[in-house]
C-alpha cells in the first residue's frame, strides 16, 4: 500500500468511555467517527420480537473500547428472526479493514457481513478471521457461535482482516439463544481509499486529427494509477472539435479550433460517488500553417476541375499527378501539396510516389506543414481509368450506293485502362452522340458498322462516345469521343462499278483522265495560271483564334456556280484559326483537322504545311479517302527529303509525316496533291509545340466545258450542243451503237442521254480498264478496249457532229399565210412556202435582231442581259451566234435532227 493509503485506527473522540447506553448512530454522526478520510456512520436495526436494550460504547472486553450491542433477560433475540443488525458503512471505501469481535459467549451467534467498493459481497474466507487458541468459539462460513459459559477474555474473542480487500461497509447480525447477552465491536484500523487528481496539459495542432494520453494517467487512488474500472470522470465543457474518450484520452479532430482552453474535470472513486477530487485540463491548439481550406485544383492537361477527375491519357496505365497545383497554397516554405489514400490526411495514409497511380480510385489532395506537422482539409479528386475511343476512317474503301456494306469493328482501336474494350461491350457503355441509325447501325457485340443500302451519296462523319461503367464514376463524366468517318459513292452509269474504281464514269467510252487530265503537271499549269482558289477561315465565317470547330460550307459561288447549288460542299471537324491571321491553324497534341469535301464537281486540292521547322517538331498531312501525290519538283517547290540528323519522313497509305531531328529552326517544303475524282477526305496535324503553325489548302475544280454543274466525265454532252459525246468522241460509233444512259447520268444543260453502255455486261470489269465499254469484233475504227476513244469534238461546241438530212414528210402541208417583201409580188407567194409563220423577202435587205456583246451559257450579272426572261432571242457578237434563252441557258441555236429516235432533241431545230 502507498503511503498515500496509510492503515490508521478509527478516530474516537478522546472523551469516549465506557458509559451507559448511547445512541451509537446519533454519537459516530455526531463526533465523525472515521478511519483516516473515511466517516463511519452506523445504523441499528431489529428485526422480529428482538430487543435492543443495550448500545453503548464499553471497554468491559479485554480493556477494549468498541460498540456493544445487546438485549436484557427479558428480551427475545433468540433466532435469526428475532435478530439485531448493525451496519457500519464507510464514505469511502476502506482498504485492509482490521477490526475484533468480543464477548462471543454464552450462547451469542454472531454473522459479520461486508462488501467491497462496488457493493459486492466479500467472503469471509478463513484468513480472513483468526481465533484466539484457546477458544470457546465455534465457527461456519461467517457466523461466530459462542460456548455456553460466561467469558470476557480471548476465548471469546475473534480477529477479523479484510486484507488486500476494500470494504465500503460491513453488517453484524446477532441473536442469542439465552435470555440476555452483548458482543463488542473494537479496534477499528484501516486505509481509507485516496484520490489525487492532477492537472493535465495537452497540445494539437488545427486541422490534425490527434489523440492525447489519458487524462487520469497522472491521477491515482491510494497510490494506483486510475483507470476507467476503478474511478469515475466527468469533463466540463470541450472546446469545438475536441472529445473525451471512455478511457480518459482526448480526441483532437481536424475541425478544432486554433486556441487555448481550460476545461475542469472531477475524479471520483467508483466505490462511492461522494469522495471526488478536482482538476484542470489545458488544451492547447495551435494554428496550422497549412490553413483551414482544402486545396483547389488547377485545370491541367488530363485533368477537370468540373468533376474533380484526372482521365489517365490514352497509352498508359497509370496517372501521374505530381504535376497538379493548387491555387490557394500557403505562401510559407513549410507547405506542401500531399496526397493521401483516405481523409483526413495523416502521415500514415500519405502516398510517396504519385507518379503511377491507379484508375478508377479516390485521393486527396492536402497541404502539409512540416513545421508544425499538420494537415489541411481534404480535397478529393477521382482518377479514372485510361479510355481511349479513337477515331476511324473508312474513306480509303468506297461503298458503292445502294448496295449494304459492313465496315470492320469501330472498337477495334479503342481501349480500356490499356487493353481493347471487351466485346460484347462490357466494360464500356456506347452512346450514338451524333449518327443517324437510318444511315449507319453498329453492333455491339462485334463492333461492325452496316451501311444501309438508301444511304445517300456523300462523305459522312458520325460521333460516338465509350463510357466508364464502373461504379466509382460520375456517369459520364469518364468518356471518350471518336468519330466514324464513312463514303458513299455513286455508281452514276449504272455498269456496277462504282466511280471510285470505274475509269470511264459515264460510259461515253471516253477516260476520264482524258476529259480532264489530273497530273500534277495539270496542276502547276493551272497553278502557274492562278486557277488555284484558296479556302480561308473567313470563308466558313470563323474568328479569329477559334478553336476545334466544326463547318461546313457551300462555296459554290467562288467558282462562279449559283450560291448553294452544290457543285463544292466542305466540311471540317476540328477546325482552328491563326491568332492573328485569316490562316487555317493546328497545335502540338490535338487531334487533326479533317477536311470532306463532296458536292457535284471534284475539287482537286494541293495541301501545303507551313514550312517554317521551330526544331525537334513535326508535321503531318492525312489523305483519308485516296492516295496523294508527293509533290518532286519543279525546283524550289519538291518536298524536303530525309538527312540524317535533320530531317526524318514517315510514308503510310494515308499519313505523310515531315520531322526536324535537331532543335535547330529549319525551312522544309511539306505539300501533297490530291488528284483522285470524286469526293475525299484529308487531314492536318502537328507537334509544334511553340509559334503559331499554319497550313493551306488550295484548290481547282475539275473540267465542266459547259459550265452545266455537271462535270464532263459525268456529263452525257460536255459542250452542250446537243450531241452525245460518246458520239462525238475520236472513234467512228455509229448512231445504232449508242443506247439509253443508265444509272443517274444526264445531258446537264441538254437533254442528251445516250451512251455506249447501260448495264454490267457490256464493260470490263477488272484490270487497268475496269468499267470501259467493250466492243466486239467489228472495234469501230479508233476505238480501243484498253483505252476507248479519243476526245474527239465532244468538248468543242462549234463543232456538231449531230447534223442529218431527213426526208421530206409525206403529206399536205401548212401553208405560210404572212409575208413580207421588198420585191415584186409573185403568184402564189407566200402560200407556195410550206410550213411557214412568216415569210420574209428581198434581195438587199436583212433581218436585224438585237445584238448584244455576250451572254453566258449560265447567266451571270456581268452579262449584257443582267435578268433574262425565257423566250428572248439575240445576237451574241462575242459567240457569234443566234442566242435563245430557255430559262435556264443561253444555247446558240443550231441545225440538228428532228426524228426521236436520233441522237438528240435540240433545243431549236
Amino acid at each position: 500500500m502507498s503511503a498515500q493509503c496509510v492503515a490508521s485506527a478509527w478516530t474516537l473522540p478522546s472523551s469516549a468511555n465506557s458509559s451507559n447506553n448511547v445512541n451509537i448512530p446519533s454519537y459516530f454522526s455526531s463526533n465523525n467517527v472515521s478511519i483516516g478520510t473515511a466517516r463511519m456512520s452506523v445504523a441499528i436495526t431489529r428485526y422480529g420480537n428482538a430487543r435492543l436494550d443495550i448500545q453503548r460504547l464499553f471497554n468491559g472486553h479485554l480493556d477494549q473500547l468498541g460498540i456493544n450491542i445487546g438485549h436484557d433477560e427479558e428480551g427475545d433475540t433468540n433466532s435469526y428472526n428475532n435478530r439485531i443488525e448493525t451496519q457500519i458503512t464507510f464514505s469511502t471505501s476502506v482498504s485492509d479493514l482490521k477490526f475484533r469481535i468480543n464477548d462471543i459467549d454464552d450462547q451469542d451467534v454472531v454473522t459479520v457481513k461486508a462488501f467491497d467498493q462496488n457493493n459486492s459481497p466479500i467472503n469471509l474466507t478463513a484468513a480472513n478471521a483468526t481465533l484466539f487458541s484457546p477458544t470457546d468459539i465455534t465457527r461456519s462460513g461467517n457466523t461466530f457461535y459462542g460456548g455456553s459459559d460466561d467469558t470476557s477474555n480471548t476465548r471469546g474473542s475473534v480477529n477479523i482482516n479484510y486484507n488486500g480487500l476494500r470494504v465500503s461497509r460491513i453488517v453484524f447480525e446477532y441473536h442469542d439463544t439465552d435470555d440476555g447477552g452483548t458482543y463488542t465491536v473494537a479496534g477499528f484500523s484501516g486505509a481509507a481509499t485516496q484520490l489525487t487528481a492532477t492537472n493535465d496539459t495537452f497540445s494539437g495542432t488545427a486541422g490534425t486529427a490527434s489523440t492525447t494520453t489519458s487524462i487520469l494517467a497522472n491521477d491515482n487512488i491510494c497510490g494506483v494509477a486510475a483507470t476507467s474500472g476503478n474511478s469515475v470522470f466527468a469533463v466540463g465543457t470541450l472546446p469545438t472539435g475536441v472529445t473525451v474518450n471512455p478511457n480518459g484520452t482526448l480526441s483532437i479532430g481536424t475541425n478544432a479550433v486554433a486556441g487555448n482552453y481550460v476545461v475542469n474535470y472531477q475524479l471520483c472513486d467508483s466505490a462511492s460517488s461522494s469522495n471526488c477530487k478536482s482538476a484542470t485540463i489545458t488544451i492547447n491548439i495551435a494554428a496550422c500553417a497549412a490553413g483551414t481550406t482544402a486545396p483547389i485544383i488547377r485545370a491541367a492537361t488530363n485533368y477537370t476541375v468540373s468533376n474533380s477527375a484526372y482521365n489517365i491519357p490514352c497509352g498508359a496505365t497509370t496517372a501521374n499527378i505530381s504535376g497538379l497545383t493548387a491555387s490557394n497554397k500557403p505562401t510559407p516554405s513549410t507547405i506542401t501539396l500531399t496526397w493521401h489514400t483516405a481523409t483526413p490526411a495523416t502521415t500514415a495514409n500519405k502516398i510517396t510516389n504519385v507518379t503511377a497511380l491507379t484508375g478508377t480510385t479516390k485521393y486527396f489532395a492536402a497541404f502539409f506543414d512540416s513545421a508544425s506537422n499538420c494537415y489541411s482539409p481534404t480535397k478529393e479528386i477521382v482518377v479514372y481509368a485510361a479510355i481511349c475511343a479513337k477515331d476511324d476512317n473508312f474513306t480509303s474503301t468506297p461503298i458503292t450506293y445502294g448496295v449494304e456494306t459492313t465496315l470492320p469493328n469501330i472498337f477495334a482501336n479503342d481501349t480500356y485502362n490499356g487493353p481493347a474494350v471487351s466485346l460484347p461491350l462490357s466494360n464500356v457503355g456506347l452512346k450514338r452522340v451524333l449518327w443517324v441509325d437510318m444511315n449507319a447501325q453498329v453492333s455491339t457485340s462485334n463492333g461492325t458498322l452496316k451501311i444501309l443500302p438508301s444511304t445517300p451519296v456523300g462523305i459522312y462523319t458520325y460521333t460516338y462516345s465509350i463510357t466508364d461503367l464502373d461504379t466509382d464514376g460520375v456517369e459520364d463524366s469518364n468518356i471518350s469521343y471518336a468519330t466514324v468517318t464513312f463514303r458513299v459513292v455513286p455508281d452514276s452509269d449504272g455498269d456496277g462499278i462504282n466511280d471510285d474504281l470505274d475509269v470511264d464514269d459515264d460510259n461515253d467510252g471516253i477516260l476520264d483522265t482524258v476529259e480532264c487530265s489530273n497530273t500534277v503537271a495539270d496542276m502547276f499549269n493551272v497553278f502557274q495560271a492562278g486557277g488555284f482558289i484558296d479556302l480561308a477561315p473567313s470563308d466558313f465565317d470563323l474568328d479569329l483564334n477559334a478553336k476545334n470547330q466544326n463547318v461546313s460550307k457551300d462555296v459554290s459561288s467562288k467558282f462562279g456556280y449559283p450560291a448553294n447549288s452544290g457543285a463544292i460542299i466542305v466540311s471540317i471537324t476540328n477546325a482552328s484559326v491563326h491568332p492573328t491571321k485569316d490562316n487555317w491553324w493546328t497545335k502540338n497534341g490535338e487531334k487533326p483537322s479533317v477536311w470532306n469535301i463532296t458536292g457535284n464537281l471534284t475539287a482537286f486540292a494541293l495541301l501545303s504545311q507551313n514550312n517554317e521547322y521551330l526544331g525537334n517538331d513535326s508535321k503531318s498531312i492525312f489523305g483519308y479517302s485516296g492516295p496523294l501525290t508527293a509533290i518532286t519538283g519543279p525546283a524550289g517547290f519538291e518536298n524536303q527529303t530525309p538527312v540524317a540528323g535533320q530531317w526524318g519522313v514517315m510514308e503510310t497509305a494515308v499519313e505523310k509525316t515531315l520531322s526536324r531531328l535537331n532543335a535547330t529552326p529549319q525551312l522544309g517544303n511539306w505539300r501533297y496533291a490530291d488528284l483522285n475524282f470524286g469526293s475525299k477526305s484529308f487531314g492536318f496535324s502537328t507537334t509544334t509545340a511553340t509559334g503559331d503553325p499554319t497550313y493551306v489548302v488550295r484548290i481547282y475544280l475539275e473540267c465542266d466545258s459547259d459550265r452545266d454543274g455537271i462535270p464532263n466525265r459525268l456529263d452525257l454532252d460536255s459542250d452542250a450542243d446537243g450531241c452525245a459525246d460518246a458520239f462525238e468522241g475520236g472513234a467512228a460509233i455509229n448512231r445504232l451503237q449508242l443506247v439509253t444512259a443508265g444509272g443517274m447520268l444526264s445531258g446537264g444543260s441538254t437533254n442528251v442521254n445516250k451512251n455506249l453502255c447501260a448495264s454490267t455486261t457490256c464493260v470490263s470489269t477488272t484490270g487497268t480498264n475496269r468499267g470501259l465499254p467493250q466492243f466486239a469484233t467489228p472495234i469501230p475504227s479508233g476505238y480501243i478496249n484498253t483505252t476507248g476513244q479519243s476526245l474527239g469534238d465532244s468538248q468543242n461546241a462549234a463543232v456538231v457532229g449531230c447534223y442529218c438530212v431527213q426526208p421530206p414528210s409525206a403529206g399536205t402541208p401548212v401553208i405560210t399565210k404572212v409575208g413580207i417583201s421588198v420585191q415584186q409580188k409573185q403568184a402564189g407567194w407566200p402560200e407556195n412556202i410550206p410550213n411557214g409563220h412568216i415569210a420574209l423577202e428581198s434581195k438587199e435587205k436583212g433581218l436585224v435582231i438585237t445584238r448584244v456583246p455576250h451572254v453566258s451559257f449560265v447567266p451571270k450579272t456581268t452579262d449584257s442581259i443582267a435578268s433574262p426572261v425565257a423566250g428572248m432571242l439575240v445576237y451574241d457578237v462575242e459567240d457569234k451566234c443566234v442566242k435563245l434563252f430557255n430559262g435556264a441557258n443561253w444555247n446558240c441555236i443550231k441545225r440538228s435532227c428532228n426524228d426521236p429516235a436520233e441522237i438528240t432533241t435540240p433545243s431549236i431545230n
